[in-house]
């Protein structure tokens, strides 16, 4: 991975880069009857995007719903059909 910042147009004085790790969200999908059960950690103030699409290689990602972090486990419900594949995103 390369970092590159552009000086050329003059008043760019940074002092210091902080490079972090960036962490994933650890997302779950179990079904509970007809429906399938995605979980994942919330942070407080955070806004969660689930995703879902019936192909992994291919397709668009079309929203599914949008949490409201609290500090809990957000979940999201989504009927049981066919396969899915599901992502969350967020900021």
């Amino acid at each position: 991975t390369t970092l590159r910042v552009s000086t050329s147009t003059g008043n760019c004085h940074p002092s210091y880069f902080m490079l972090v790790p960036a962490a994933g969200i650890n997302v779950s999908a179990t079904r509970s009857g007809a429906d399938v059960i995605v979980s994942f950690p919330t942070q407080v103030g955070w806004l969660y995007r689930v995703f879902y699409r019936d192909e992994l290689g291919s397709g668009y990602w079309m929203p599914l719903a949008t949490v409201v972090g609290d500090g809990a486990t957000g979940v999201v419900t989504d009927p049981a059909i066919g396969t899915r594949f599901y992502r969350v995103v967020a900021p």
